[in-house]
């Protein structure tokens, strides 16, 4: 029996009776019968897309990404472009401590010094003079009574007065017990606003201006009376501006550390006798360092106790 034909039949059947006057009272009953045999019978295309649309998920287009993969990505893509902006400021911080440092041996060469790998800055301590800054390494990387620390490769932030086996205490420049400084400002060099230094290049006038610096009270910045030096007219002598370099030119200091950078000059103050009061900030508060390089002349054979022409050798903390 053929049983496609027979309910092709009963379909077609049912149809009429579907049709049939309402006064007949069967079409409520007949026409749904109806419709499910002619979806069994022939089902159409779109019965069944009807269908697949129930059972299976939305496909996508090709070429798009899900939504967890498209996040994944983002967040890969944010990730590199973090990754080579720290890169690029590395670089250019690097690029930034080589010309300093460049300049300091421009104004002060011919000195082998040694120096350590950025040391940890353990925190500040007291004493009678005022505050050290407690240093991690001491003898047991060679470091000295007398050596210099700083920050940045050339900003001065104080001498080492004491070691042991394992630390350091350095006196900041900017504390009360750490005595005179006496500084030289440059016509020609300014501070930029990113805080590095800069030669003007523009600027003709070798002019300088040497001035004597103690701690201000609150050891934030230096106080400094501007100094004649022999032999100068007085007319010529440089007049300070806000913004010029302050470096370090002491005799009491070690020569291989002499144009160092103190900081910068903040406030220029006239006095009656027509001397100016230089206020001077440094560019890195010594008293906030997180880390600093110990420097000091290589005693060894090679480089010389005098702190000659030897090579410039490197200690390992």
């Amino acid at each position: 029996m053929n049983w496609n034909r027979v309910l092709l039949l009963v379909s077609v059947g049912l149809g009429f009776a579907a049709i049939a006057p309402a006064r007949l009272g069967v079409g409520s009953v007949i026409r749904p019968l109806h419709l499910a045999t002619v979806f069994a019978v022939q089902p159409s295309e779109t019965a069944m897309n009807w269908g697949f649309r129930a059972v299976l998920p939305a496909q996508r287009p090709k070429g798009t990404l899900s939504e967890e993969a498209a996040e994944m990505l983002k967040q890969q893509l944010e990730e590199a472009r973090r990754e080579k902006l720290a890169m690029a400021a590395r670089v250019e911080s690097l690029q930034t401590q080589i010309e300093q440092l460049t300049r300091v041996l421009q104004l002060n060469p011919g000195f082998a010094v040694r120096e350590t790998t950025p040391l940890p800055v353990d925190g500040i301590q007291s004493d009678a003079s005022g505050t050290l800054l407690k240093v991690r390494g001491g003898s047991n990387i060679s470091i000295p009574v007398g050596a210099i620390a700083v920050a940045e490769r050339v900003h001065l932030i104080g001498k080492v007065v004491s070691t042991d086996a394992l630390n350091s205490r350095v006196r900041p420049i900017v504390d009360g017990g750490a005595g005179e400084l006496t500084g030289v400002i440059f016509a020609n060099e300014r501070f930029q606003s990113d805080g590095t230094t800069k030669v003007l290049q523009t600027v003709g006038d070798q002019s300088r201006l040497i001035v004597k610096l103690k701690p201000a009270e609150g050891g934030l910045t230096l106080n400094g009376i501007s100094s004649i030096e022999r032999g100068v007219d007085p007319s010529t002598v440089l007049a300070p501006e806000e913004g010029m370099v302050v470096r370090l030119m002491s005799d009491d200091w070690p020569r291989s550390e002499q144009m160092l950078i103190i900081g910068r000059v903040s406030r220029v103050i006239d006095t009656p006798n027509g001397r100016k009061v230089v206020v001077v900030t440094p560019a890195i508060d010594p008293r906030r360092v997180s880390e600093v390089t110990v420097r000091f002349v290589d005693s060894s054979p090679a480089g010389g106790a005098s702190g000659g022409n030897g090579p410039v050798g490197r200690v390992a903390p």
